[in-house]
């Protein structure tokens, strides 16, 4: 991108003219037009590649989006996703400164090796619309938009016999918004000192709570029923890096925590004790564990983690000394995580690097990772489900900006809905026959779908 060796992806180019303060839409042009004469030296296949600037944007040929691009072709490398992008501009910025240069879904597959080589669509698969009204528009209305930064986690929750909304941005700061209205709920929920990557809620004791990690290393515990919250740390600071994700649940009838982090560890909290201390589970990794989702199955209480060494493993904490087991893999690291259930068998959902989300059969020895939808060229960076009706859903955002979402007793497609900018994390909340979709954006805004 520096040294213009080759055309930039659209959104890596992007993140530099905004931090540079240039034209966005001018520069934009620009990459159109040089994206169309490059598309034109290497033949008629890749031409329509160069009809938006946005990746993973389906250019209007009639066709689904499933059906594109031949399954034979190789897939393009996925870009970097704009979390590492933002920590890397951010050094170079620094040195320029000082001027230095689904049921058919869920059953097994032996002819496809655990999360690899994802499977093409099936042929006459077509989208289908999810009832044709999710809309979208930003939580709190137009104005929401603000100096806090990007929007890195996004979390619903019960207060006062109302749904919250509860976010976590990049200044470190977490905020409270009433879903139904879009009004924030009290001020800003200050105590971290860098980006909030994870916000889990639940409850504690009887209370709404909210247990969130940050990159400085830390984990705070929130009551949201008081007047003013105050995050009290549970733990020591992490002194060798970000604590990455954080999730809720129950074990034994406590309320316990899960948390990942940089340091390779996966660390269980009873959280009803008055000082809680993480109780690391296995051996530490190498590598960043990057995403933790609690949830239960049949019966046990169970996490599922992924990270930077590409695996999804799953922890029954259940036992004394939970084991992980490794259920397959994506081709990079893995940023988000989900567990939802489809015709009563558990299921795990993985968002990653590679541009694919990928689909875990939990109920049988050796899962296999199938892919939704095709792989893109974007890093896919948030994963979430939802239960409509009879229906399980699972949805997945990432850099482009683009949400989708498979019917996962069919396996079908719905119809794709846009962002203003990158998607961060995602969430749902249902309530009977109505489903609200929530992401965090890049732009620093908190979308709402509502069907």
């Amino acid at each position: 991108m520096i040294r213009c060796e080759r055309l930039p992806r659209w959104g890596n180019l992007e993140l530099v003219v905004e931090a540079l303060a240039g034209d966005v839409e001018e520069f934009r042009r620009l990459w159109l037009t040089a994206e169309a004469a490059a598309s034109t030296t290497v033949g008629p296949a890749t031409a329509n590649k160069a009809a938006d600037a946005r990746p993973g944007h389906v250019a209007h040929t009639g066709q689904s989006p499933e059906h594109l691009e031949s399954p034979a072709a190789p897939p393009a490398s996925p870009s970097r996703p704009r979390r590492q992008v933002l920590i890397s501009l951010s050094a170079v910025l620094a040195a320029a400164t000082t001027g230095v240069a689904v049921t058919a879904w869920l059953d097994n597959s032996p002819d496809q090796p655990a999360g690899r080589h994802p499977s093409p669509s099936k042929p006459g698969q077509h989208t289908v619309p999810l009832n044709d009204t999710l809309t979208g528009e930003p939580l709190g209305g137009p104005l929401s938009d603000d100096d806090h930064g990007a929007v890195w986690t996004v979390k619903t929750g019960t207060l006062d016999g109302r749904t919250v909304v509860v976010t976590g941005r990049q200044d470190g700061v977490l905020q409270v918004w009433d879903l139904a209205t879009g009004a924030l709920r009290g001020g800003p929920l200050a105590g971290h000192t860098k980006a909030v990557y994870s916000v889990s809620v639940g409850s504690l004791n009887g209370r709404a709570t909210a247990v969130s990690s940050s990159v400085d290393g830390t984990l705070r515990l929130w009551d949201l029923t008081a007047g003013r919250p105050a995050g009290r740390q549970i733990g020591g600071a992490q002194p060798s890096g970000s604590i990455n994700g954080v999730a809720l649940g129950t074990l034994d009838g406590r309320t316990v925590a899960v948390s990942v982090g940089d340091d390779g560890t996966v660390q269980l909290w009873d959280l009803t004790v008055a000082d809680p201390s993480g109780r690391p589970l296995g051996e530490r990794l190498s590598t960043a564990v990057k995403a933790v989702a609690v949830g239960d199955m049949d019966g046990r209480t169970i996490a599922v983690t992924g990270g930077d060494d590409h695996a999804v493993r799953l922890w029954d904490l259940s036992t004394d000394h939970p084991v992980a087991r490794t259920l397959g893999d994506h081709d990079g690291t893995i940023w988000s995580l989900a567990l939802g259930t489809s015709d009563h068998r558990p299921f795990a959902l993985s968002a990653g690097d590679d541009g694919t989300t990928r689909l875990w059969n939990l109920t049988v020895p050796e899962p296999v990772g199938r892919t939704l939808g095709p792989q893109l060229d974007t890093a896919v960076k948030a994963v979430a489900v939802a239960k409509l009706g009879s229906r399980s859903i699972a949805f997945s955002g990432g850099d482009d900006g683009v949400l989708r979402g498979w019917d996962l007793a069919t396996g079908h497609p719905y119809q794709t809905r846009t962002a203003p900018s990158g998607i961060e994390a995602l969430t749902t909340h249902a309530v009977g026959d109505r489903l609200t979709v929530l992401a965090g954006l890049w732009s620093g805004a908190t979308w709402k779908w509502t069907l």
